[in-house]
């Protein structure tokens, strides 16, 4: 039976080209986006292209695979590689704190996810979740329960560094209050790695 509230919850997702700023807390979050949004293109760690089999089907699948320790480097090509998708109207998913942080964490958000906004002058859409309650972000074992993909209203793409970053903090904070999600106890991190 199809889910009656799965509508409501994706009214903020819009079929044209945005950048998805989601919360990162289990290998799920990795794989849902391709059931929730027509044309998905996920911003993916360089490692994950070298696993056989898969690696190969994450490029032909458009992935955009990021060598993090290159610095403004990898920058630049993430720029590069991302625009030919803002052209062709795909929704970049983009796990702004770069790694798989536990439930309520607070963790500073990676550079990445500014410099995007302003390329594409899309909506940046954030996105919290409770995935790391049910499995967590080391090892495959999961517990029952619900996973919650809580899909906050479309930010400014043109919004300044820090004002964009307090926003994506601010809808996060608010999509999980919202939501029953564990939310950061300390609020006092550094924003911008």
């Amino acid at each position: 039976m199809p889910d009656p509230g799965a509508r409501d919850r994706r009214r903020n997702l819009p079929d044209t080209a945005c950048l998805i700023a989601s919360q990162h807390q289990a290998y799920f979050d990795g794989f849902i986006w391709m059931t929730l949004v027509k044309r998905p293109a996920y911003v993916i760690k360089q490692e994950l292209t070298r696993i056989p089999f898969i690696g190969p089907m994450l490029l032909l699948s458009g992935m955009v695979p990021v060598e993090r320790a290159a610095g403004a480097k990898a920058l630049r090509s993430l720029m590069k590689a991302t625009q030919d998708h803002f052209d062709e109207g795909r929704q970049i998913i983009i796990f702004p704190e770069g790694t798989r942080t536990t439930p309520g964490e607070r963790a500073p958000l990676q550079p990445g996810i500014v410099a995007l906004a302003k390329q594409a002058a899309a909506p940046v859409i954030p996105v919290a979740t409770n995935s790391g309650k049910h499995w967590p972000r080391r090892g495959w074992i999961m517990t029952p329960g619900e996973i919650v993909i809580a899909i906050g209203a479309p930010l400014p793409a043109n919004a300044g560094r820090l004002s964009l970053i307090e926003s994506i903090y601010n809808s996060w904070d608010t999509l999980c209050e919202k939501n029953g999600l564990p939310r950061p106890v300390d609020n006092s991190v550094d924003p911008v790695r």
